[in-house]
This record gives C-alpha cells, structure tokens and sequence, in this order.
C-alpha cells in the first residue's frame, strides 16, 4: 500500500508540473519496485495526454466550425474567449479594444485555445490584458467549469432514454466521431448513442472530455471496461490521458 501511495502522489505532482510547464523528467523515483518503475510511463503519458487536449482545441479554432464570434478578422468562439478571458459580455467590449490589431488577436487565441505564448508577446501583454499567471491558466480548468453550466449546453445524446446535454464545440473538439456527425448533419442538436454503452458509462465519458481526468475512487468495473471500448468507438486523439488513467485504476482498484 505504500508504494501505491507514493506512485498517486507522484501522478499527483507529475500532473501539476506538466500543466505548469516545468519538467517532470526532473522526479526522482526511488528503487525499482513494479510502482516506481512507472514513472516513465506515467511522465509521458501525461505530457502526450496535456498536449493532445490543447491539440484538440487548437484545431477547433483552426477549423472555425461552430465560430460564433469575430475579433480583427479572427472568427473564434465567444463561450471560450469569455471563459479565457474571464469577462462579462458587457466588459468584452472594453477587452477588445485591447487586441489592437489581428496579429495581437492570434496570439490572444492561440493562449485562449491551446495555452500558447509565444516569444512575440512582450512580457506586458497578459498583464495588459488582465490575465494573471497565463503558465498556469490552463483551458481545461476552464472547461472544468463549463461542464457544470447546464443552460449554455446545446447538445443531447440519448442513451438508453436518458439525455445527456453537452457543449456542440467540446464534442467538435475531442470526439472524431461527433466531429463526422456534424460535419455531414447540419443544425443537429440531438443524436441517439448506438455503442450499446451504459448511460453511467456516457456520462463519466462525456465528463473527461471536459476535465481529461476521470474520479479517483471510480471503481465500476463496467464503466471502465466499457471506457476501454469508448477510446475507439469515438475516435478520440489517439495520445488521449484517458488510456494511461484507465491503466491507472485497474492498478489501485486491485
């Protein structure tokens, strides 16, 4: 039990690191133990899993389907600039004016989507606009909070006579599947799940597309086998975290 510990403690800092930017290849991991030895593991995983989220969301933008919102000629999302940006839709308005020109606007939502910054940004021009830590302000912890804000959710799947609502754009982004559907259906806002998966399997699935993490003390053993399935089945980013957390569970719910 205690080398299980020490393995959650080192997903636990390892996660934190690879969101900050820092280097987790730094951890030192003690003995050779079946646990410590997954360290390499557990490092690349989540390094290839943080990176293939904003990857996700970098080609939501690139692809502008669903762009609701234009800034200097850059169509965007208006839920995620307000989410990033962290102002109300009266204050955008002001915000805006801070964009000067297109090429500030790209840098804006290049950090917006996929926490770029690039070495064009003078030091000054997160503080310029208001936005404290950029490093560490990650889209995912924004996202987190979208998934519990019901009335903006435009989208319903229906599995096993349950709805379950969700964001089009979140779907757009981290599902191939979704991404087909409504690339070849326009105006769809509801579809009937056919993958023959439990509705609490749905919903913990439709979860992690928000947080890219699943709940720690999970332990339904048919939720995860079916999660299995899902990574195919819904043709997620192939580096998705999700295979890596699955593997995890198996190993601390034995």
């Amino acid at each position: 039990m205690a080398e299980k510990k020490k393995l959650q403690n080192l997903l636990k800092i390892t996660k934190e690191l690879a969101i900050s930017g820092a280097d987790p290849h730094l951890l030192d991991c003690e003995n050779s133990s079946p646990y410590s030895l997954m360290k390499e593991t557990i490092v690349a995983n989540l390094f290839d899993g943080i990176q293939a989220y904003d990857e996700d969301f970098l080609d939501l933008l690139k692809s502008e389907e669903f762009a609701d919102f234009t800034i200097h000629g850059c169509k965007c999302h208006k839920l995620i600039v307000e989410l990033r940006s962290n102002k109300t839709a009266r204050e955008l308005n002001f915000f805006f004016q801070k964009l000067k020109n297109k090429e500030m606007t790209k840098l804006f939502l290049s950090w917006c989507y996929g926490g770029k910054i690039s070495e064009e940004q003078p030091p000054e021009f997160f503080s310029e606009l208001g936005i404290e830590e950029p490093f560490r302000k990650r889209l995912r912890f924004d996202l987190q909070k979208l998934y519990h804000q019901e009335e903006s959710k435009d989208f319903t799947i229906i599995c096993h006579k349950k709805r379950i609502k969700v964001h089009t754009l979140v779907l757009y982004a981290r599902s191939g599947l979704f991404r087909g559907l409504f690339q070849a259906t326009t105006n769809t806002t509801q579809v009937q799940d056919y993958s023959k998966k439990a509705a609490k399997t749905l919903n913990t699935l439709v979860k992690y597309l928000y947080y890219d993490s699943l709940d720690e003390s999970l332990e339904d053993e048919q939720i995860l086998v079916e999660l299995q399935d899902s990574i195919d089945y819904y043709q997620l980013n192939e580096k998705s975290t999700l295979k890596y957390l699955l593997e995890y569970h198996k190993i601390f719910n034995k």
